[in-house]
């Protein structure tokens, strides 16, 4: 069982974020919780900061 959510959604897009896969156009690696991204991350849809991903699953 993992320890980290398996799914982010954005609270202002609607831009998934998937923990188990990373984000490798914007640099984040599997397995990478919301809570370790940079401070400057943004949403790459939108440009929102990481505040406003919402655990879904």
């Amino acid at each position: 069982m993992s320890l980290i959510p398996n799914i982010y959604m954005c609270r202002q897009c609607g831009y998934l974020y998937e923990a188990e896969k990373g984000d490798s156009a914007v640099n984040i690696p599997p397995r990478t919780a919301v809570t370790e991204f940079p401070e400057v991350w943004k949403c790459p849809e939108c440009g929102a900061s990481s505040d406003c991903l919402e655990e879904i699953l």
